[in-house]
């Protein structure tokens, strides 16, 4: 185990609470744990042994066995507002700050319309939850 517990106590011998040192260091994590946080410690220390272990055992994103997971999760979307270009009147002008053509609002008549779109990161969201799978199925963790 990388991550393990540690009784604190001061000089004179006065209880602290629980800490948790990593192997290989000579300082223990800053947070202390009361006696009443019993539970809670341990699910934190075995929680930092856990991403330990899948560290060890995560995928590269580019692995095609990532690329076919992600293809298979099904897409997160959420409703919004968005241009409807066919009922809209566009104008286009050169901004010379991104140099290309955009929607000139001014000039413009604009028509929104609901509708899905992807959620803003989720392709990232989904490339991490099937490295994840990957790495428990690799570790042995998997539910």
């Amino acid at each position: 185990m990388k991550y393990n517990a540690v009784v604190v106590y001061g000089l004179d011998y006065t209880f602290y609470g629980y800490g948790i040192h990593e192997a290989g260091t000579t300082m223990v994590k800053p947070n202390l744990y009361a006696s009443s946080e019993a539970d809670e410690f341990k699910k934190t220390l075995a929680d930092l042994n856990e991403r330990d272990i899948l560290r060890q055992y995560w995928p590269d994103p580019h692995e095609p066995e990532v690329q076919e997971m992600v293809e298979n999760l099904p897409e997160q979307t959420q409703q919004a507002e968005v241009v409807d270009e066919d009922a809209s009147v566009l104008y286009y002008r050169h901004d010379p700050v991104l140099d290309m053509e955009v929607i000139d609002e001014e000039y413009s008549e604009l028509v929104y319309k609901t509708m899905e779109v992807p959620v803003p990161g989720s392709s990232i969201s989904q490339i991490e939850e099937a490295c994840e799978i990957i790495a428990r199925r690799r570790a042995g963790l998997d539910a």
